[in-house]
């Protein structure tokens, strides 16, 4: 019955060999940004004759697809945008680092004084066996 239909849906086109846009060489092409799986196909005069169905599942999917890659390509670019707006607001050349920068240096050598050491000092060697 499936068969019945399609033969019953086949269609045919034709068009010049410069508005052919092959997805699958031989399988599918793309007319009018939707896809169309091809039954046969024959080349008459420099023009392409298709006889095959129009492909609308494959077609939406397809546009889903591309519109989620849109949106990602638009939140990483905001991600970008966002991100260099940040650096700007907080850049290595603001006066406030430089006044913060030359107040540790001046008290450098207390906040040295006050950190404990790390490393302990052995007194004696380990036993020897």
């Amino acid at each position: 019955m499936e068969e019945k239909l399609e033969e019953q849906l086949l269609c045919t086109i034709v068009l010049t060999k410069s508005e052919v846009d092959w997805v699958k060489y031989n399988k599918e092409i793309r007319v009018n940004n939707k896809l169309f799986d091809i039954k046969s196909f024959a080349v008459k005069n420099g023009h392409y004759v298709f006889t095959g169905l129009y492909d609308e599942y494959e077609t939406a999917l397809n546009k889903t697809f591309n519109n989620d890659l849109n949106e990602k390509e638009q939140e990483d670019q905001l991600l970008e945008t966002l991100s260099e707006l940040l650096e700007s607001v907080y850049s290595n050349n603001s006066s406030d680092d430089l006044v913060i920068n030359n107040e540790l240096e001046k008290h450098a050598h207390l906040i040295l004084l006050n950190i404990p050491s790390q490393i302990k000092n052995i007194l004696t060697p380990p036993p020897q066996f």
